[in-house]
């Protein structure tokens, strides 16, 4: 090895090996040593990330040889001068979206913003942005948000950025970009079904929509009956009905739905309860919209008793909320909060549910976090049925670690899970799955998310509930 290759060796093991190190001795419980990242890793409660997984140091020193090797082959024949610190900061960033798409290495000087950046959320743009494999797509798109304005999907594969190429840009400098001061312009230039689609719009505070309760017929231009609303779109279930003003006190009997009434035409309604997010007072809410029709309900737990629950590309708000909104459908056991196995918290009610009739959920590839968590309780524990495509797949709990050099990490360090006690890191299976594959002629220019709703209000309205499968394991035991 001649003396470059032995600089450049030297060179690349200072910048590596304090970071390597840190993952060692977090890794090896048998040290009894805790590195300054384990100690200053920290949740919204106060836990510390902890790891139980027994790889070596000669492991970590064999990745660091084949690291060093490749660097030194780039820095040597790529066609052109690599810049160091540009590829350092992709090969940390590959560190983390192997992990998952929702881990983010962030440089130290761009902390500062990036955490100005989270609490501003999709509080100005009603966009959030994931990216995985170098891929960037739209997650969710809140209602009535400047995003949803300007025409933008879940599932829209974002190639552009303010003009910029996302593949080569990080995850948190395009959620600062989304989370701009008011009056920003931003542009995007999206592909879908193959075709590139222009989007702009102006950053501004837009009031999140509401819980709502609804009536929505099988075909999309359905008047409610007694309330004059109509659906259209692919939000109608959201959009129509009663919105939500104030938490209403808890009903004194189980409130039930509405007996599917008819519309001015005669055709049969379902009623659809759209939960947008899950936030605190998000159980208050659905159980006020619950109890201001109970009254025109059947007898608790009766044939007639059907509700449609709408969680069309919802992914907002805190999973531990949507376990407390799920107690409005459930009992017993409705989950945990899993570390490698490890039970660092459980989820159960001892109280009647308010609902006990027949159940269908509504889900997209936008439905993720604490709406996967609530399905899948109601899913094991309520018999609900789910209708739509398979979820996103990621209910995970954050935290953070700052590294030395001032860089920060943010990764996920816990599972949520259903009564089953599987860590939702993996896509939910609807129990009737709708896809471009199985669309009949007829159906053919409906969008998707429209296509949808018409078919969980055909399965609730006329058709038998299906067989119970391994997904409602739990609520056999129980």
């Amino acid at each position: 090895m001649n003396r470059s290759r032995l600089l450049f060796l030297v060179f690349s093991s200072l910048l590596v090996l304090p970071m390597l190190m840190a993952l060692v001795v977090a890794a090896d419980p048998g040290t009894g040593r805790q590195a300054d990242w384990r100690k200053s890793a920290r949740g919204p409660h106060g836990e510390r990330a902890e790891s139980t997984e027994e790889d070596t140091f000669d492991t970590y020193l064999k990745y660091l040889k084949v690291f060093s090797e490749v660097l030194g082959l780039i820095r040597d024949t790529y066609v052109d001068e690599p810049n160091t610190d540009a590829l350092m900061a992709g090969a940390l960033e590959g560190v983390t979206d192997a992990m998952d798409p929702f881990s983010v290495y962030v440089p130290g000087p761009a902390v500062p913003g990036y955490v100005k950046a989270l609490a501003t959320g999709k509080s100005l743009s009603g966009l959030a942005l994931l990216k995985e494999r170098g891929a960037t797509l739209v997650m969710s798109v809140e209602k009535g948000s400047p995003a949803d304005a300007a025409g933008l999907k879940v599932g829209d594969l974002v190639a552009k950025l303010d003009g910029t190429s996302t593949r080569t840009t990080p995850l948190w400098e395009m959620q600062e970009a989304l989370a701009g001061p008011p009056g920003t312009k931003v542009s995007l230039e999206v592909i879908r079904l193959g075709v590139p689609v222009q989007a702009a719009f102006d950053l501004k505070p837009f009031t999140p929509p509401a819980v709502s309760l609804s009536q929505v017929g099988e075909t999309p231009e359905t008047e409610a009956a007694g309330n004059g609303d109509t659906e259209t779109g692919a939000g109608a279930a959201g959009a129509a009905g009663k919105k939500h003003a104030a938490p209403a006190p808890p009903a004194p009997t189980a409130p039930m739905a509405p007996r599917s009434p008819a519309n001015p035409q005669g055709e049969k309604t379902a009623t659809v309860l759209r939960i947008p997010s899950f936030r605190a007072g998000t159980a208050e809410q659905v159980r006020g919209e619950l109890g201001a029709r109970g009254t025109a309900g059947g007898a608790p737990g009766s044939s007639e008793a059907k509700l449609l629950i709408d969680l069309r590309g919802v992914s907002s708000g805190d999973p531990e909320q949507a376990y407390e909104v799920a107690k409005l459908f459930a009992s017993g056991d409705l989950g945990a909060m899993l570390r490698r196995k490890q039970e660092l918290r459980r989820f159960e009610s001892s109280d009647t549910p308010v609902w006990q009739g027949r159940l269908v959920v509504l889900v997209d590839r936008g439905t993720a976090g604490p709406a996967e968590v609530f399905a899948s309780v109601l899913q094991q524990r309520a018999g609900a049925e789910l209708v739509g495509e398979r979820t996103l797949g990621y209910a995970g709990h954050r935290s953070t670690a700052d590294l030395s050099t001032g860089s920060r990490l943010f990764f996920t360090d816990a599972f949520y899970t259903g009564p089953d006690k599987k860590p939702i890191n993996e896509s939910l299976k609807p129990d009737l799955l709708v896809s471009e594959r199985n669309r009949t002629f007829l159906e053919k220019d409906v969008p998707m998310s429209d296509l949808i709703l018409r078919r969980g209000v055909h399965h609730l309205l006329d058709e038998p509930a299906l067989p119970a499968s391994a997904g409602h394991t739990a609520k056999k035991a129980a």
